[in-house]
């Protein structure tokens, strides 16, 4: 129990860390194909051979529809890299929630103890959902691209 006790907490921070790092790691990729789409936008403006070379069909996001968002913009967010490590990491914090529950309460049952780590798992994914919407909306409102 001493064991789980000083590991949980520091494997839950540093999945924490991890998950807003994938986070800001998504916003910058999503930067760097908005200057890739205005290069090939460029390009397509030297001439027909070009535009041939360089049509919008072939490129990525934002030349195109994100392949992320065919189902959908809740299922898009979920999906994503930092989303599936934060679900992880809402477990570890719901396991450490449902042991501290045990040791608070002995007499409580199993359930009981198993419902409160579930209960903390699902705010935390919540939380993080929110945490990254937000951040999305906070770079589209900066002047960049829509996903």
């Amino acid at each position: 129990m001493f064991f789980a006790a000083t590991i949980l907490p520091a494997l839950f921070l540093l999945g924490l860390f991890t998950v807003v790092r994938l986070v800001e790691t998504s916003l910058e990729s999503m930067h760097y194909l908005t200057g890739i789409a205005r290069i090939r936008a460029y390009y397509r403006g030297l001439g027909p051979d070009a535009a041939r070379y360089f049509a919008t069909e072939s490129g990525r996001w934002p030349e195109t529809s994100s392949p992320a968002m065919r189902l959908g913009p809740v299922l898009a967010f979920l999906g994503t890299t930092a989303s599936m490590i934060a679900v992880t990491n809402n477990v570890v914090a719901g396991t450490a929630a449902a042991l501290l529950a045990h040791v608070s309460w002995p007499t409580a049952s199993t359930s009981i103890c198993a419902a409160a780590g579930v209960v903390t798992a699902l705010v935390l994914t919540l939380a993080f959902y929110s945490y990254q919407r937000w951040r999305f909306n906070d770079y589209e409102g900066a002047g960049g691209q829509k996903f």
